[in-house]
């Protein structure tokens, strides 16, 4: 048989690794507390660095860092405004088109027709639904607690 070695570790050693260990975990729970201010800050960052080249420009035309600060700010407020003023009626439509047609949905889904009409048909989806809610009630009805068939 082999023999047999026996490591011997100081306990020096042991301790250090200890308050390593202990010290990455202290580290790792105040930026665990601290993960929104960090993460705004490097929104913050970001936007400093993206916007700081329009800052230069303005300072190389004859302005002063603090007011070509402050325009390129105030363009950069009005390009999210703009977007937003694109985006933001378009989506609305979308929700109410969608808010609209809900019934629609479940006429076809509890006949068998429609996009999702092969719930019923494959898989009898309202007959679960209905039972869940018999059983359970509303509380209780969740995406898990419909069984699958196999």
């Amino acid at each position: 048989m082999g023999i047999d070695r026996i490591v011997h570790f100081r306990p020096r050693t042991i301790f250090a690794v200890l308050g390593i260990l202990l010290g990455v975990a202290i580290v790792l729970y105040v930026l665990w507390v601290a993960r929104h201010v960090l993460s705004w800050l490097l929104i913050a960052l970001f936007l400093a660095l993206a916007l700081n080249p329009a800052v230069e420009l303005l300072q190389r035309r004859g302005l002063g860092r603090g007011l070509a600060s402050g325009i390129t700010f105030v363009v950069a407020l009005a390009v999210v405004a703009g977007l937003a003023a694109l985006f933001i009626p378009t989506l609305v439509d979308q929700v109410n088109s969608f808010a609209n047609k809900v019934p629609d949905y479940v006429h076809d889904l509890t006949h068998g027709r429609g996009r999702l009409g092969f719930l019923e048909t494959k898989y009898h989806i309202v007959e679960r639904i209905k039972s869940a809610l018999h059983k359970n009630g509303v509380s209780k009805l969740a995406v898990g607690a419909v069984p699958r068939s196999p």
